[in-house]
């Protein structure tokens, strides 16, 4: 809880209204007032009753130095949505992989590095097979993980 006349400071790296059209949600720097709604159907509680915060106003920086340059490279729809979403990793989203591990491998100190590196981690190659064997390798690297291939899984051995 948020006591009167207290601040609270908190980094969000991307937030996007993805239906019934995307957008951003803070389209550009300045302050905005926002409040959340909770329904309290999704713990159990009788459909149709909200809950809603208090409004607050929230104040919108534009990234600066190295998240100047890596925001440069997400700001684009598909890149947005796929770090944003807990979905599954779609047809359209598979050829995203590469190019956003690159971005966190060349630029690892970036405050949008955990944001990237938890959407990344969310790929499985194993179940998805959406990445070549090279892809995998490269974002087992970058992320620092172990196990997604085998190299008796390189498909030039065979």
């Amino acid at each position: 809880m948020l006591e009167p006349n207290k601040s609270l400071h908190y980094q969000y790296r991307v937030l996007v209204q993805m239906e019934p059209q995307f957008h951003m949600a803070f389209p550009k720097p300045g302050e905005y007032q926002v409040y959340a709604v909770y329904p309290l159907s999704l713990s159990g509680g009788p459909q149709g009753v909200l809950i809603a915060s208090s409004v607050v106003t929230v104040h919108i920086t534009e990234p600066v130095g190295e998240d100047a340059k890596v925001w440069a490279k997400l700001n684009k729809r598909d890149f947005l949505i796929f770090i944003q979403a807990d979905r599954e990793l779609t047809e359209e989203h598979k050829a995203i992989v590469p190019k956003l591990a690159e971005v966190l491998a060349a630029h690892p100190k970036s405050s949008y590095t955990p944001a990237l590196r938890r959407a990344l981690s969310k790929v499985s190659p194993r179940r998805h097979g959406s990445l070549s064997f090279e892809e995998t390798v490269r974002l087992e690297e970058i992320l620092g993980l172990k196990g997604f291939v085998r190299p008796e899984e390189d498909p030039k051995d065979k």
